[in-house]
């Protein structure tokens, strides 16, 4: 006998399977351009490059946004709704909120 665990769900196979691959990828992605934004400012364009650093941390978002709206058109995150979706990011603001070393988004929005 074994104690090995075998899934009895199935994996994810074809182009949800490379989608997830490629979501994985992204937030590497914007984690390499927020240090790069850290390390030279926001505004810094790279050489060679015609965006800032602030527009490039957007436009990867944007590609691992682009990637999770692919996934659901294509039924993948259907058991979640929308609104316990919702209900988490309220519930990360207020972390966010409360852990918040050098002041408060309430106060900089002021």
């Amino acid at each position: 006998m074994t104690d090995k665990f075998i899934s009895p769900c199935s994996q994810p196979e074809g182009v949800k399977r490379e989608l997830l691959d490629q979501l994985c990828e992204e937030p590497a992605e914007v984690i390499q351009r927020v240090c790069k934004a850290l390390r030279f400012g926001l505004d810094e364009v790279q050489p060679g490059q015609h965006l800032t650093n602030e527009e490039r941390i957007l436009q990867e978002l944007a590609d691992q946004d682009a990637i999770v709206r692919t996934l659901k058109n294509l039924g993948m995150f259907s058991s979640i709704s929308p609104e316990r979706y919702e209900k988490w990011v309220s519930l990360k603001l207020v972390k966010i909120e409360k852990y918040l070393q050098s002041g408060s988004i309430k106060e900089t929005q002021r």
